[in-house]
């Protein structure tokens, strides 16, 4: 009787591993199961992450552009405020021309032809009205003086007209390295002709935007 006992649990032994080593063969088959399904999550999760984080720097460039924009819009808007009036039309010219006007005393010292900085502020100004407003328009850079002969500059200028002349050749060339195109421009002296309402009014330097 214990012969046949033992017969039959050495029979059942192998069976019993058998059935263990499939039981272990189903769980390590779930456990690589699981793990290639996590490792597709986490490649996924950072493929989605990647293409947020393109996203967000496309975004981010975007509304920098758009504020650089807003910015030099704003400049400009500014810049033309703050730029010398439109003062009508020239003095013996066709009725479409424009005249913007630097005050003589502003521009030089007293018998100079040296452009001052704030001279260069004002034709700065100007400068930027042109560009935008008037690119591509021919332009006459006409000089005045008051009536007062010269004295003390005599020996270097002649007279009012060559000094008229020179200064406004000084702003002509000053707008030509500012970027003005020099084929479009051109000086002229009129000297204490077409005089204003007083001395001071009559020594100015007049920018004339030429309607043809």
């Amino acid at each position: 009787m214990n012969a046949h006992i033992n017969g039959l649990t050495n029979r059942r032994a192998p069976i019993i591993a058998l059935i263990a080593l499939s039981a272990a063969a189903l769980l390590l088959g779930g456990c690589n199961d699981q793990k290639k399904k996590d490792a597709l999550t986490i490649a996924q999760l950072q493929e989605d992450n990647q293409s947020l984080v393109t996203e967000n720097e496309r975004l981010s460039n975007e509304a920098k552009a758009a504020a650089e924009r807003a910015a030099a819009a704003e400049a400009e808007a500014a810049t033309l405020k703050s730029a010398p009036p439109v003062t009508g039309s020239a003095s013996g010219g066709s009725g479409g021309d424009r005249i913007l006007t630097i005050a003589g005393d502003v521009a030089f010292g007293p018998g100079q032809i040296t452009l001052t900085s704030a001279g260069k502020a004002e034709v700065d100004k100007i400068i930027r009205t042109i560009k935008s407003q008037y690119s591509g328009s021919r332009i006459e850079v006409a000089g005045f003086t008051d009536s007062d002969p010269l004295k003390k500059t005599k020996d270097k200028y002649t007279d009012n007209e060559n000094l008229s002349v020179q200064r406004a050749l000084a702003v002509e060339r000053y707008m030509n390295s500012k970027g003005i195109p020099g084929d479009l421009t051109h000086s002229s002296g009129y000297g204490p002709s077409n005089a204003k309402g007083s001395k001071k009014d009559s020594r100015r330097v007049e920018i004339r935007i030429l309607a043809n």
